[in-house]
């Protein structure tokens, strides 16, 4: 994939960013404070405020924040199941650039969040807010 899809992709989704799911300051680096998953989501301490700030940019309302979840989860949820699996979170991610096989061969960061160890991704262990 060109870094050029790859940056409009991540231009794309950088303004979509809740409070929950934080931006990105790089491809490969999240604005969030502490451990965040590999999709920028439940960072331990929440979003980090000065990362990516842009002037006059409103605090979004939770009813956006949640809308803003429930859709990225849904861009991860290709059979439209509500869950997600391995299979599925590998597939997105190589979509967006990432290096799959690598991710592939080191699942820590699927276990790390799948808090009750069923294989699959469910909303509430994507995003806090689902």
């Amino acid at each position: 994939m060109h870094a050029s899809y790859i940056i409009a992709f991540a231009l794309v989704l950088v303004p979509l960013c809740s409070a929950i799911c934080c931006d990105r300051d790089s491809i490969t680096k999240c604005c969030g404070i502490g451990d965040c998953n590999i999709f920028c989501c439940n960072c331990d301490v929440g979003c980090n405020p000065l990362c990516n700030v842009e002037i006059g940019r409103k605090k979004r309302e939770s009813i956006f924040e949640v809308l803003v979840a429930e859709h990225r989860f849904k861009k991860l949820d290709f059979n439209d199941d509500g869950v997600v699996s391995m299979k599925e979170a590998l597939a997105f991610l190589q979509s967006s650039g990432r290096n799959s096989t690598k991710l592939e061969e080191d699942t820590t960061w699927f276990a790390k969040m799948d808090a009750n160890n069923n294989g699959l991704l469910e909303p509430s262990e994507f995003d806090r807010l689902l």
